[in-house]
């Protein structure tokens, strides 16, 4: 009985464990930091999610502050915005459900802007700007040891600036976007 006992109990009983080695959960969130943002004097991060049942697709949501103007002026702009993605690897039935695991994406992305302006010489208001930007892009995600993401991307934007007092015409220009954010994946 003793034999037998042992016997369970050293070589049984491990078996399931070696048998079954656990895949990894699925990465489901990422939360960013976009380095080009402090280059330009500012800081944006962003929050992502991958839905339940949508496993091609992600949504970011981002809030980001810079201080652009110099010299004799003075400025403050805040903007939000939202992006959602699809994931060229995720989307075959059966593919692998490592979400935010890396790999091709291509994404649109809409945000909104406050710029205020003054002079810091004469110490008065110059004015505020809104802007509405749209952008198409597409990037490619690496994942650092399951934990940490890096995701470059390129793409294409239109901005389109409004005078909040209606004193000036609205302006719209296209340009070329990069963005890289490093983030975490709880």
């Amino acid at each position: 009985m003793l034999r037998a006992m042992l016997f369970v109990s050293i070589v049984l009983l491990p078996l399931p464990a070696v048998a079954q080695e656990r895949a990894p959960e699925p990465k489901e969130h990422a939360i960013s930091l976009h380095l080009l943002g402090l280059v330009s004097g500012g800081i944006a991060l962003s929050y992502e999610r991958f839905p339940v049942r949508a496993r091609s697709w992600s949504f970011a949501f981002s809030v980001g502050t810079r201080l652009p103007a110099g010299g004799d002026y003075a400025s403050f702009a805040l903007g939000l915005g939202a992006e959602a993605r699809w994931w060229a690897f995720n989307d075959a039935e059966g593919a692998d459900d490592d979400r935010l695991d890396g790999g091709f994406f291509v994404s649109g992305r809409i945000e909104g802007g406050w710029t205020h302006v003054w002079d810091t010489v004469q110490d008065r208001a110059v004015g505020d700007t809104l802007s509405i930007t749209h952008t198409l892009s597409a990037g490619w995600r690496f994942d650092v040891a399951r934990a940490i993401e890096v995701t470059p991307s390129r793409g294409r934007a239109q901005t389109t600036d409004f005078d909040p007092g209606g004193t000036l015409a609205a302006w719209t220009r296209g340009s070329p976007t990069v963005s890289l954010t490093v983030g975490w994946m709880p």
